[in-house]
C-alpha cells in the first residue's frame, strides 16, 4: 500500500480550495436575497470543491481510507450550467424556476447518485471500484460531461456577446455592462478543460511534475479573481 504523500501542489491546490470556498460561502451569505450571487457563489464552491478529489487522489490517502471513496464534490455537470444561470439573471429581468430546474437537474441527479454511492459501506463501495463494468460507466459519464460542459459555455459567450450588442446599441456609458471579465471566465473553463485532454497524450511524470503544478497556480489566481469580480458586479438588466 502506498504511503500518504503530500506534496506542495497538494498545498497549492488546498489553498485553492479553501479559498473558493470561503469566497463562496462569503458571496452567498452576504447577498442572500441576490439569487445572481448565490449562483456565483455555488459555482465557486462547486469548482474548487473538485480540488479535494484531486488532493485525495495524489496524496493517495483514499489507498488508506477507503471510505472516502466516492465523496460527492466532482460536479461534472453542474459546475457550468451554475455559471451560465449566474450570467443569465445578472442581464435578463425574470428567469422561471422551471427553466432554473431544467437547467440543474443533470447535476442534481449526478449528486444524489454520488451521495447514494458515498453512503455505501466501505466493502461494497471497494468491490465497486474493482468492477470493470462499472468503472466504465464512471469514464463514460465523464466524458460526455465534457461536451456537456463545452454546450453552456458556448451558451454563456453567445448570451454574453447579445448582451453586449444590447449595451452597445442602448448605452453611451458602457463600464461594467459588458461583462468582460464573465466572457474571459467562459473562456478559461473552455480552455481548462482542453488541458486537461492533453492529458492524455502526456507521460503521467511529465504531467505530474510540469502540467499539473502550473494549472494549479493558475487555478488558485483564477478562483480569487471570480470572487472578487463577482463582488464587484452588480446586476445590469
Amino acid at each position: 500500500m502506498n504511503t500518504i504523500n503530500y506534496t506542495i501542489t497538494n498545498l497549492v491546490d488546498f489553498l485553492g480550495l479553501v479559498q473558493g470556498v470561503f469566497l463562496g460561502i462569503y458571496l452567498m451569505v452576504e447577498n442572500k436575497k441576490n439569487r445572481p450571487t448565490l449562483l456565483l457563489g455555488a459555482f465557486l464552491i462547486a469548482f474548487s470543491f473538485e480540488l479535494l478529489g484531486t488532493i485525495l487522489d495524489d496524496s493517495n490517502s483514499i489507498d488508506h481510507y477507503p471510505s472516502l471513496l466516492y465523496l460527492p464534490i466532482n460536479f461534472y455537470y453542474l459546475t457550468m450550467p451554475l455559471f451560465y444561470l449566474y450570467v443569465k439573471h445578472i442581464t435578463d429581468t425574470k428567469i422561471s424556476n422551471k427553466h432554473i430546474f431544467i437547467v440543474l437537474l443533470p447535476g442534481i441527479i449526478e449528486f444524489l447518485l454520488t451521495l447514494i454511492l458515498c453512503l455505501l459501506p466501505v466493502t461494497t463501495k471497494v468491490g465497486l471500484e474493482d468492477n470493470l463494468l462499472f468503472d466504465f460507466s464512471l469514464i463514460v459519464l465523464i466524458i460526455f460531461s465534457f461536451p456537456y460542459s463545452v454546450y453552456y459555455v458556448i451558451k454563456t459567450i453567445r448570451h454574453i456577446n447579445r448582451h453586449n450588442k444590447k449595451v452597445n446599441a442602448y448605452y453611451s456609458n458602457t463600464a461594467g455592462r459588458l461583462l468582460s471579465w464573465a466572457k474571459k471566465v467562459a473562456y478559461f473553463m473552455l480552455d481548462f478543460s482542453f488541458l486537461w485532454i492533453i492529458e492524455v497524450f502526456q507521460e503521467d511524470k511529465f504531467f505530474e511534475d510540469y502540467t499539473y503544478p502550473i494549472l494549479s497556480s493558475i487555478n488558485v489566481i483564477f478562483i480569487f479573481w471570480i470572487g472578487i469580480s463577482g463582488l464587484r458586479q452588480s446586476r445590469i438588466s
